[in-house]
């Protein structure tokens, strides 16, 4: 995908559908301008654990999106810094 499609094109925005973890309950965007940490799996954490992750956030759009639920009556949590 990222040879066809990604280098391919400009990008500043990518939005990953996923039909099978945990977030297809909520809408997840980062609000903070990098998350770095080390992740583990709940569910097959002997297969993923401690995997190291970094990657730009989205402030502006995790404030955008934070007005626009809420302005349909949508219950969300605030933007975290």
């Amino acid at each position: 995908m990222r040879r066809e499609v990604f280098e391919r094109d400009d990008y500043d925005t990518v939005v990953v559908l996923d039909s099978h973890w945990a977030t297809t309950v909520e809408f997840v965007v980062t609000a903070q301008e990098r998350r770095a940490g080390l992740f583990t799996s709940e569910e097959p954490p002997r297969g993923i654990t401690r995997m190291p992750y970094d990657y730009p956030g989205d402030p502006e759009l995790a404030r955008n999106e934070y007005r626009r639920v809420l302005s349909d009556g949508t219950t969300v949590e605030p933007p975290r810094r």
